[in-house]
């Protein structure tokens, strides 16, 4: 849809729009009553360029300046995922993702599920990697990534892939003792080595 402010004492309005800056070239050539001051169609996509001038019952007026547009109706590529790779165990509680970069994209979608289908990560980004803030139990996930071109197309999403998290069943309960602290070993505790030491816990 092309717009236009009025003219005062215009009663006629001539439109060009072309595929050329000089105009060489028409791709609408036509003139408009005063009261008209829009008009619609359709183009194909490719960078165009647009004038109006108003006129009277005698003459035509200069042209308007010269905008320019473009028509982008083509998305972009998904993005291929790197990391974490198909069905690959990671053993931290907060992924680190990576996934390829796409030339036209200015945007990046990325989605990881559960193996419920809860969404636990629903980020949009420029960059195309991410670490997680958020906490990782262990289980089977499933992520995908999708990208924004500069015309707003979204690309489809990344085929799907599957990964593991296995975070070690062990944690710390307390600060380790003091190496000669004779510690005794007592009931449900444990012997721990760290370090070319052992640990009574």
């Amino acid at each position: 849809t092309f717009q236009w402010k009025t003219v005062p004492d215009a009663t006629a309005y001539y439109l060009n729009v072309s595929t050329t800056s000089d105009f060489t070239t028409l791709e609408i050539d036509i003139s408009m009553s005063t009261g008209v001051l829009t008009y619609q169609t359709t183009l194909a996509e490719g960078i165009y360029y647009w004038r109006v001038r108003a006129g009277n019952q005698t003459q035509w007026g200069f042209w308007s300046e010269t905008y320019s547009f473009a028509i982008d109706i083509t998305a972009p590529s998904a993005p291929n995922l790197i990391s974490p790779t198909q069905n690959s165990t990671i053993y931290q509680s907060y992924p680190y993702f990576v996934w390829q970069r796409i030339d036209d994209a200015v945007n990046y979608n990325l989605v990881v599920i559960t193996s419920i289908g809860n969404i636990i990560i629903n980020q949009t980004l420029s960059d195309t990697s991410y670490e997680s803030n958020q906490y990782f139990a262990n289980g089977t996930y499933y992520w995908k990534v999708r990208c924004q071109d500069r015309a707003g197309n979204w690309s489809y999403f990344s085929p799907i892939q599957q990964f593991f998290v296995q975070v070690s069943a062990w944690e710390q309960k307390r600060d380790m003792p003091d190496l000669n602290s004779l510690r005794a070993v007592k009931d449900g505790g444990c012997l721990v080595g760290a370090s070319n030491k052992l640990y009574a816990l």
